[in-house]
């Protein structure tokens, strides 16, 4: 069979106005969805980022204060000159960390 291609149909100068609005209402709905949903993530990952970063540093806070202690038992000096130190260094840095601290407003 033959097609017939005698008179081919005429392109249509607009584009369909169902495209356009159907268009139209996906990017309404992504601008509002990026807006809303998209800050909301951020803040989740942000929490979820800073959670995982204090625990990380409390562990590495443990870790070093006994390593420090296990190795200040190496050392040949009286044992309370060893605690003396230790508490010295502690102290030294609750003082700091006193310095730092901001008033309750």
């Amino acid at each position: 069979m033959a097609t017939n291609n005698a008179h081919p149909e005429p392109a249509s100068p607009e584009p369909d106005w169902t495209d356009q609005v159907t268009d139209f209402l996906v990017d309404t709905i992504g601008k509002i969805g990026d807006a809303t949903t998209g800050k909301v993530t951020s803040a989740a990952k942000f929490s979820i980022y800073a959670l995982i970063a204090g625990l990380v540093g409390i562990m590495f806070a443990i870790l070093l204060f006994a390593l420090s202690s296990r190795l200040i038992a190496i050392i040949p000096v009286a044992m309370w000159i060893k605690y003396l130190s230790i508490g010295g260094l502690l102290s030294l840095a609750g003082a700091f960390m006193w310095s730092k601290r901001t008033a309750a407003s």
